[in-house]
C-alpha cells in the first residue's frame, strides 16, 4: 500500500516523499485472484524464524522458515501429502526439502536435545521449536528441490556468494521454506505479525512521565499513543465502565501490562503504610496475580525432589485458558477496590528530559491488548482530538521528527500478507502476471498487487536498466544508422557515377528511365541484400554472447533481436537502395544521351 512521508526538522520540513509497504488481505481477495488463476490459489503470510539448528552444513541447507500457509481442502499438495494435515495449533507440515535439511544441518527438539534422525523422514512425529514454541511435524510435502544449478552449494559456498544469494531468493519464492498450518495456528501467527506490519502508520513515540493520580510514580520513559482511530480492539478489550466500548477525549484505554504495573505499585504503596486498614489478604492475592501476569507464567523446580536447596529453576508459561482465568480473578479483585481510576500524563522533552507541558488527567476506562505486548508494555490509547493536542505539544520538542499518511485500512479478518499463485504457463495466466507486472497506479484503498520472486526481481532490474539506458542506445543507433545510410549511400551513388556513359548509351537506344532505374537498383537491391543478411547473422551472433554474459549475472537476457529488430534493418536497407539510386539515375537521365556519352 502506499505511504506519504513528511520529514522535519525543528518544525521545518526537509523531505516529502511517497513509499509503500506490505499490506495485509482477508479472503475475499484470494477468491478474487481465485477467478483469474484457478482453485489452487491460497493466502500466506511472512514470517521470518528458524529451527533451532546443531550445524548450518551448507548454504544448500537451510533451517529458516519464510512464510505460513493454509492449504485449500482441494489443493493437490494436501492430498498427495505424506502424513497428515496439521489438525491442531500446535502441529505442522513441512516441505521435503525442509525435511531433507533438518536431517543434514542436525537439530535440537523442544526440550533442547538433540535430535537424531536417520533419514529426512523421521522428522515426522516428531517435536520441534520455532520462536520457543513447540510444534509437532505431522505431514510432508513435496514442494519440489531447488533448480540442479544450485547443487554446487552443497559442498560449500560460492566464490562471489552470489549463487547463494540467488539460492536464498529462490527459497522464499516457493514453499521450500513455507509452513502449513491449521487456521486457527495462522490467526495467532497473523496477531504476531502485525507488530512488524507498518500498517499502523502515526503511532508517534511521546516521552513521557506517568503518575497515578494520588502518587508519585517512577518515570517510565517511552511510552506510546495510539490514536483510537488506528486501534485494533480485534486482539482483545475489557471494559472497565459499562458499555465503554473506546476513550472519549479526557480518557485512555491502557495496555494489561501497564494497568498490571500500575496496580502492583499502588499495593507497594500499601504495604509502606503500616496504619492502613486494609484486607491484606486480598492485596497479597492481587499483587502475586500481578507478578504472575507480567512474567506470564510461575517457576517451577526442575529438581529431584530431595529437597538439598538445589534445585533449578525454570518458568513455566501460562496456557491461554490459565491466563484469561487469572487475568479474570485480578479485574474482579481491582473492580472491588475500584482502582486504578485516573492516570496522569506528564510530557518530557527529547531535546534536554526536562517537563513540558501541563499533567493533564485522564479516566482509565478500559484495557486493550496490543501486538508485541511482551516487548511494548507502554501503550495508551487516546482519542484523536487528545492525540493531536498531545502531538502538537510534543512536537516543538523534537529535533527531528516525521509523519506518515497512508488512504489503506487493513480489512478486520485480514490474515495473509502474500498470495501464492501456480505458475502453470497458460496464455491466459501469463496475460494476468503481465498485466500485474505493469499494474503501477493504486487504487481507491491505496493499494496494489505486486509479484514478488526472483525471476521478476531480476526482470525489474533488467526493465528499469533497458529504462534508463534506452535514451542513450536510441541516439548511439541513430547516430551509427546515419553513418551506415551514408556509406551506403556513396557506394552506389559513386557506383552510378562511373557508369554515366552506360546510361547514356542506354538512353540513345531508346531505353526509358524506369528501365534504366530497373537496372541499378537490381545491382543496389543485391548489395542490400548481402548488407543485410550480414548484419543479421552479426547482430544474432552479438546479442547471443552478450547476453550468455548478462544472464550469468542477472538471470535475464538484455538484448533481444526480434522480428522487429529484422524489420527496421530490412525497410533502413531497402530505402537507402531506393533513395541511393533513384537521385543519381534522375541526373543521370535529365540529361541528354549525348552528354551522358560526353561526360567521360
Amino acid at each position: 500500500y502506499q505511504t506519504f512521508t513528511k520529514e522535519y526538522m525543528n518544525g521545518t520540513l526537509e523531505y516529502e516523499y511517497e513509499s509503500w509497504q506490505n499490506a495485509r488481505f482477508d479472503q475475499t481477495s484470494i477468491d478474487q485472484m481465485k477467478a483469474t488463476f484457478g482453485q489452487n490459489v491460497f493466502g500466506g503470510l511472512s514470517i521470518y524464524t528458524s529451527f533451532n539448528e546443531r550445524n548450518a552444513a551448507t548454504p544448500y541447507w537451510v533451517y529458516r522458515v519464510t512464510g505460513a500457509a493454509v492449504l485449500p481442502d482441494s489443493h493437490p499438495l494436501r492430498q498427495q501429502m505424506n502424513g497428515t494435515y496439521p489438525a491442531a495449533k500446535d502441529e505442522i507440515a513441512i516441505s521435503t526439502y525442509m525435511a531433507e535439511s533438518l536431517f543434514n544441518c542436525k537439530i535440537y527438539n523442544a526440550k533442547g536435545e538433540a535430535l537424531e534422525l536417520a533419514a529426512a523422514t523421521d522428522i515426522l512425529g516428531k517435536t520441534v521449536s520455532l520462536n520457543n514454541v513447540s510444534y509437532k511435524v505431522v505431514g510432508l510435502f513435496d514442494a519440489g528441490m531447488p533448480d540442479p544449478k544450485f547443487d554446487v552449494l552443497k559442498d560449500g559456498p560460492d566464490e562471489t556468494n552470489r549463487l547463494t544469494y540467488e539460492l536464498e531468493q529462490a527459497l522464499t519464492d516457493g514453499l521450500y521454506t513455507t509452513l502449513l498450518v491449521n487456521p486457527e495456528r495462522m490467526g495467532l501467527l497473523a496477531q504476531e505479525f502485525r507488530e512488524y506490519q507498518e500498517d499502523i502508520t502515526d503511532y508517534r513515540q511521546v516521552a513521557v512521565g506517568l503518575k497515578h493520580a494520588d502518587l508519585s510514580l517512577p518515570e517510565w520513559g517511552n511510552a506510546q499513543y495510539v490514536p483510537v482511530s488506528e486501534w485494533d480492539t480485534s486482539l482483545g478489550f475489557t471494559a472497565l465502565v459499562k458499555d465503554k466500548t473506546a476513550p472519549a477525549d479526557g480518557e485512555v484505554v491502557v495496555s494489561d501490562q501497564l494497568f498490571y504495573r500500575l496496580l502492583s505499585d499502588w499495593i507497594g504503596t500499601l504495604h509502606d503504610d503500616k496504619e492502613a486498614e486494609v484486607n491484606w489478604e486480598q492485596l497479597d492475592e492481587m499483587s502475586m496475580l500481578c507478578s504472575d501476569l507480567q512474567m506470564g507464567g510461575q517457576w517451577v523446580s526442575k529438581g529431584d525432589g530431595k529437597g538439598d536447596g538445589k534445585e533449578e529453576m525454570e518458568l513455566q508459561p501460562f496456557t491461554d485458558a490459565q491466563k484469561t482465568a487469572k487475568h479474570n480473578r485480578l479485574m474482579t479483585l481491582a473492580k472491588q477496590w475500584n482502582y486504578p481510576r485516573k492516570l496522569n500524563l506528564k510530557l518530557w522533552s527529547q531535546r534536554d528530559g526536562s517537563a513540558i507541558g501541563e499533567l493533564r488527567e485522564y479516566t482509565i476506562v478500559g484495557l486493550g491488548r496490543f501486538p508485541g505486548e511482551e516487548y511494548r508494555r507502554d501503550r495508551i490509547v487516546l482519542s484523536d482530538g487528545d492525540m493531536q493536542v498531545l502531538w502538537d505539544e510534543q512536537r516543538l520538542n523534537i529535533e527531528y521528527y516525521r509523519e506518515t499518511s497512508t488512504n489503506y485500512k487493513a480489512p478486520e479478518q485480514a490474515l495473509y500478507s502474500m498470495v501464492y499463485l501456480p505458475l502453470e504457463g497458460d496464455v491466459q495466466q501469463m496475460d494476468a502476471l503481465w498485466e500485474l507486472y505493469n499494474t503501477e497506479e493504486f487504487d481507491e484503498n491505496g493499494t496494489r498487487w505486486r509479484l514478488t520472486s526472483l525471476y521478476v526481481d531480476n526482470l525489474r532490474m533488467v526493465d528499469s536498466m533497458v529504462k534508463s539506458m534506452s535514451q542513450v542506445f536510441l541516439y548511439v543507433g541513430l547516430v551509427f544508422a546515419v553513418f551506415a545510410i551514408l556509406l551506403f549511400s556513396n557506394f552506389i551513388s559513386v557506383s552510378i557515377s562511373q557508369k554515366k556513359r552506360d546510361i547514356g548509351i542506354l538512353r540513345a537506344v531508346g531505353a526509358r528511365s524506369l528501365d534504366v532505374f530497373k537496372i541499378f537498383f537490381s545491382e543496389s537491391f543485391f548489395i542490400a541484400f548481402i548488407c543485410v543478411v550480414l548484419s543479421t547473422v552479426g547482430c544474432v551472433i552479438l546479442c547471443n554472447i552478450l547476453n550468455a554474459e548478462i544472464a550469468a549475472s542477472l538471470g535475464a537476457a538484455l538484448l533481444v533481436f526480434g522480428p522487429l529488430s529484422f524489420g527496421v534493418l530490412v525497410g533502413i536497407a531497402l530505402a537507402t537502395a531506393v533513395v541511393a539510386t533513384f537521385l543519381p539515375v534522375y541526373n543521370a537521365a535529365k540529361k541528354k544521351p549525348v552528354d551522358s556519352i560526353r561526360a567521360l
